[in-house]
C-alpha cells in the first residue's frame, strides 16, 4: 500500500490521504468487533491492513 498511497498523496495531498487512512483504520477496527462471521471478520482485517499499510509511506 505504500506505493499507491504515495501516488494518491501526490494527487490529493498528504493530509487528506492520511486523514482518510486514519478514518478507514478506525472504522475497520470498530467493525472487527461487531463481525458475526469469519468472512466478515477477515474482510475487516484486510481493510484494517489497508489503512495501516499507509502509515510508513509518510514517515520516510
Amino acid at each position: 500500500m505504500q506505493i499507491p498511497t504515495d501516488f494518491l498523496a501526490d494527487k490529493f495531498g498528504r493530509v487528506k490521504v492520511l486523514v482518510f487512512d486514519y478514518i478507514l483504520f478506525g472504522v475497520a477496527t470498530y467493525l472487527s468487533g461487531t463481525a458475526t462471521t469469519f468472512v466478515m471478520f477477515l474482510m475487516m482485517r484486510v481493510l484494517r491492513g489497508l489503512g495501516e499499510g499507509t502509515y510508513f509511506a509518510f514517515i520516510s
